[in-house]
């Protein structure tokens, strides 16, 4: 009986590397309790999802977006730009408040 030669298995697929402004996003939007970084958040949020996108073909990819990094990245992206835009919303509503209340 002849057996096959073993054949060296294969090495896993490497994990693509998480993209540099979703996690931006996310950092500043953890950071949003500092007026002004909330904005700065939902930017780089926005930046990061057409970054994805485009990686993914449904537009001119960016240099250095790739698939594998745009799938891994969305929710990071999509957090950051949650909480960017939750934190300045209530940054300006605690301005409107302290201002109505100058007011009066």
């Amino acid at each position: 009986m002849e057996s096959t030669p073993a054949r060296p298995a294969a090495p896993p697929p490497a994990e693509a590397p998480l993209d540099s402004v979703a996690v931006a996003a996310l950092a500043l939007g953890l950071l949003a309790v500092v007026p002004g970084l909330g904005v700065a958040a939902a930017v780089c949020g926005h930046v990061a999802l057409r970054r994805g996108r485009s990686a993914t073909g449904t537009g001119r990819a960016m240099a250095g977006a790739v698939p594998g990094r745009a799938r891994g990245s969305r929710g990071l992206a999509l957090a950051g730009l949650v909480l960017g835009y939750a934190m300045t919303a209530l940054w300006v509503l605690l301005a409107v408040v302290v201002l109505a209340g100058r007011g009066g």
